[in-house]
């Protein structure tokens, strides 16, 4: 084999490797991809403030909820909302859905009122996504 046809098939040879790592790094790092649907986490301090808040039912509590998010950061906001939008109790998914009236440019808080409007057991839910959704408070 003459020098040409060798430097050829070694080029070649580095090229399919890159390429394979290339490709085994992409699916890797693919996999490690947070939901980001997911919400805060279940110890968040501010996300125990507002399920307890809301736990007792009364319309004061509500407010005083609603007023703790929106003194929030945007994101640590999008976050609680998230994850009440998820709680197992259909009062907390209303509130949750009613107060992302404000965030819908978030293409989370989009996906998560869908899913609510969609498919949410509750009606009373499914009504305040479907509101919320249209930019109705």
């Amino acid at each position: 084999m003459t020098r040409t046809p060798r430097v050829v098939l070694g080029s070649l040879i580095v090229l399919a490797a890159a390429a394979g790592y290339g490709i085994y790094w992409w699916h890797e790092s693919a996999m490690q991809v947070e939901n980001p649907l997911r919400g805060a986490a279940a110890d968040d301090p501010a996300l125990k403030e507002a399920r307890r808040l809301l736990a007792s039912g009364q319309d004061r509590d509500r407010v005083l909820a609603r007023r703790n998010l929106e003194a929030m950061p945007r994101e640590a906001h999008i976050q609680v909302l998230l994850a009440l939008a998820r709680d197992p109790k259909p009062a907390v998914r209303r509130f949750a859905a009613s107060n992302m009236v404000g965030l819908r440019g978030d293409s989370r808080v989009l996906a998560a009122l869908a899913a609510l409007a969609q498919n949410d057991p509750d009606p009373g839910v499914r009504e305040a996504a479907a509101k919320t959704l249209d930019g109705r408070d």
